[in-house]
């Protein structure tokens, strides 16, 4: 459950929900409720993030996000993107300076 400060938050006038403040300046309208035909992919650079933060937590944190989260068509996990060619160009993009080392370098 979250904190009363965080429900009132989320009613107060205004506020834009997590996941949709960015959105709007990369194009994008929303990043939910995208169909699953769309065809949407996850940005290399943020999916980097994610798959280091996983491997240095290991284990079944890693397992889970690898074999649990699917791609937007719902069916395809991120284990199987990455085993069709997605790992290597994934891994070898490099987030902007600006952000280096918040994104692991």
């Amino acid at each position: 459950r979250r904190p009363a400060a965080a429900r009132r938050e989320l009613r107060r006038p205004g506020h834009v929900p997590h996941g949709q403040t960015h959105a709007p300046r990369v194009g994008l309208p929303h990043v939910w409720g995208w169909a699953r035909d769309s065809g949407l992919l996850p940005a290399d650079v943020y999916l980097r993030h994610c798959l280091l933060a996983m491997r240095k937590l290991g284990g079944v944190a890693e397992r889970s996000f690898l074999h649990d989260t699917t791609l937007v068509d719902r069916r395809t996990t991120l284990s199987e993107y990455l085993a069709g060619g997605a790992r290597e160009r994934v891994m070898a993009v490099r987030p902007p300076e600006s952000m280096a080392e918040r994104f692991g370098g």
